[in-house]
């Protein structure tokens, strides 16, 4: 069965009730910071216009289509002091996503999950200013900006619409090369996200940092409400082979197990994640 993240994810008290077409005021912008809301619109597409300057964390949860107008971009680009201060956005939408053919950046997690008849569930990347799809003959010239999403798509099926740097690009001169400018969307995928109605101090995290790349590695991190002691370790396999041969010959304190009753320990590795069972180590 699929993942019903409309439900799953959202508080008991979030309830879907707005019918509205589009957001209140100033869009995404004006959303309560750590907070849930909910929308069905009556008739036709929620309209989700955002624009640069995003600061807030917020989920928001629509039971119907939704058609993003605007570019969506978060405040500080990149430049976070804490990860408190790192905005979220948070889309969970039952039924389909429509993009703008305009629209050129999107920070967030975006999610079209099915709706209770098992239709819809679809993104698709390139719509025209009224949010419908464009004829598949308007396609090449009208679906050519490229996207870039900082953050995640979630969805039955994916429409990847966008045509610059496709194959339509290739010149009828063998050997020249396709457009760089890119047709598929450009995904920067974040890993850090809590929920938006938690206190983020009390949320456990690690920063998974690769200082070789040079790829802004420094923003990411693995979060969970649950403290289970990962470590995350860049210095290739021997280094973490050292830390596992260590924990097996029990020279790693188990103080922090012990103190929070904890019978695992975890250590994050590029490659894979690895567990010990407390119970086989000699302390």
């Amino acid at each position: 069965m699929a993942t019903d993240y409309f439900k799953s994810t959202k508080s008991p008290a979030t309830t879907v009730i707005n019918p509205a077409s589009n957001l209140p005021g100033s869009g995404v912008s004006g959303l309560a910071d750590r907070k849930q809301s909910g929308f069905k619109p009556s008739t036709g597409k929620l309209t989700l216009t955002g624009g640069s300057g995003y600061n807030r964390h917020h989920s928001l949860y629509v039971d119907g289509d939704v058609f993003i107008s605007d570019n969506i971009m978060y405040a500080g680009s990149g430049g976070w002091a804490t990860l408190d201060a790192i905005p979220s956005l948070e889309l969970y939408v039952k039924g389909n996503i429509y993009i703008k053919n305009t629209v050129t950046n999107l920070d967030g997690l975006f999610v079209a999950q099915p709706k209770d008849d098992g239709s819809k569930g679809k993104i698709y990347t390139c719509a025209n200013g009224s949010g419908d799809l464009f004829a598949a003959g308007d396609l090449f010239a009208q679906c050519r900006q490229k996207l870039k999403v900082n953050g995640s798509f979630i969805a039955q099926e994916t429409k990847f619409l966008r045509t610059a740097g496709t194959l339509s690009d290739v010149d009828t001169v063998p050997g020249t090369p396709v457009s760089s400018t890119g047709g598929t969307p450009a995904f920067n995928f974040k890993w850090t996200s809590y929920p938006p109605d938690k206190d983020p101090t009390k949320t456990k995290c690690v920063l998974v940092n690769e200082p070789s790349d040079p790829d802004t590695w420094s923003d990411n991190e693995l979060c969970s409400a649950t403290d289970y002691s990962l470590k995350w370790y860049y210095g290739g396999p021997s280094v973490a082979q050292r830390l596992e041969r260590s924990v097996r010959a029990g020279t790693i304190p188990m103080n922090h197990q012990q103190k929070h009753g904890m019978t695992t320990i975890y250590v994050l590795r590029q490659d894979r994640i690895c567990s010990y069972n407390s119970a086989t180590l000699v302390r």
